[in-house]
């Protein structure tokens, strides 16, 4: 497709081993003045494009943001990932986001297209697509390497100048991590009419040139919610449902701040869903643990990181049934409504705040009401809205 990077041939494992050690410890590193200017160095220096496509990418005309009319969906895992099966209700993100996608523009206006593992032909097969399927906008996850090669999404932004003028969204999980910000920045070098979409929080150290829309947190499709709603997990409502809980995965940092609320008397039940340590329960058991528990926390930090950003579960905490306690109030709020979750600054507001409503219920119980109501207005399409509003602007 392209020439092959010198790199990728002669350094394969150091980038790989770099990338993952500057992500394990970016709590760390993100502490270091000047860190971010300095990795963003290390990063090009691992990781380099080709100056000539990237000043052919200069000539290409740089349009306004478009409303979307037809949508491709480039889904990076297999249709029976370790995400989930292809299916309502399974836990599978790009599921969700595909059958979300459904719902709002309609079918005829929504394609999809998997990349499989394995595929070295992966970048032809997805420049096909668009060439037949003539798409106003290409999402993909641009975090994700198909078959982990590292230059792979650079040399495909690098093509797609050659013949579509769309826009390409790079879906970003996690923009807290430096490395998935360079490398959109990189891939913007290529192909102009990139935008990135971060989830977690607003991606304030990409370079300004690069547009870039969130929070918006993934979605959770109507099909699903329906499923859900209709599975035994749901239905077996334990008869005592006044349990504080936390539902996610237990990071060193989380795990930290969660011993400082149980020495503090905080009773906290840690993923009540799982039945051992290695188990991976089901979508179904863990969206039935969060709503099935008296209060949910949402601790808002990632692996120690100075920023804090929004989780998936402020939208799920009172989508499932539940009131959601947070230690973050502005992003959070953009989801749901201050007057719709409990925000808590430390394990002694925490304390007081958790006792509060347990002494009034029919305040709690406005509350939960309020954030469910508002969940599941938005639960579909507050992922589409937020990437609309780039054009609107």
């Amino acid at each position: 497709m392209s020439k092959e990077s010198p790199t990728t041939s002669r350094l394969p494992g150091m980038v790989q081993r770099v990338g993952a050690w500057t992500n394990h410890n970016m709590g760390a590193i993100a502490k270091v003045p000047g860190a971010f200017s300095l990795f963003r160095v290390i990063y090009n220096l691992l990781y380099p494009v080709s100056k000539a496509e990237v000043e052919f990418a200069k000539t290409l005309p740089r349009r306004q943001s478009a409303e979307i009319e037809r949508l491709l969906i480039v889904n990076p895992q297999s249709w029976h990932s370790s995400l989930g099966t292809w299916k309502p209700a399974a836990g599978n993100y790009f599921f969700e986001i595909w059958q979300s996608a459904v719902e709002r523009y309609g079918s005829g206006n929504v394609v999809l297209h998997e990349i499989e593992p394995g595929d070295v032909e992966w970048q032809k097969k997805v420049l096909d697509v668009i060439r037949e399927s003539k798409p106003s906008h290409v999402l993909f996850q641009g975090e994700e390497d198909p078959n982990g090669d590292p230059f792979a999404l650079t040399a495909f932004a690098a093509a797609l100048g050659k013949f579509w003028d769309g826009q390409l969204i790079f879906l970003m999980y996690d923009s807290v991590y430096w490395w998935h910000i360079f490398k959109a920045e990189n891939i913007a070098r290529l192909y102009p009419q990139t935008s990135v979409h971060a989830i977690d929080r607003f991606p304030r150290e990409i370079r300004h040139v690069l547009r870039k829309t969130g929070p918006g947190v993934l979605p959770t499709s109507k099909k699903t919610l329906a499923v859900l709603k209709r599975s035994a997990a749901w239905k077996a409502v334990p008869l005592e449902a006044t349990q504080l809980t936390f539902v996610g995965s237990l990071y060193p940092d989380r795990i930290k701040q969660l011993k400082k609320f149980s020495d503090f008397g905080i009773d906290i039940e840690v993923n009540p869903h799982r039945v051992g340590r290695a188990d991976r329960p089901t979508y179904e058991e863990y969206s039935a643990a969060i709503g099935h528990s008296w209060g949910t926390i949402n601790l808002s930090r990632n692996h120690g990181m100075p920023s804090k950003h929004v989780k998936t579960r402020v939208l799920e905490a009172p989508l499932f049934g539940t009131v959601l306690f947070s230690d973050e109030k502005r992003l959070s709020s953009i989801i749901i409504p201050e007057d719709s979750f409990v925000y808590f600054r430390n394990k002694r507001d925490l304390a007081r705040k958790v006792a509060y409503y347990r002494s009034h219920s029919q305040e709690y119980e406005a509350l939960k009401s309020r954030g469910q109501a508002r969940a599941n207005s938005i639960t579909g399409s507050i992922f589409w809205t937020v990437i609309e509003a780039d054009a609107r602007s």
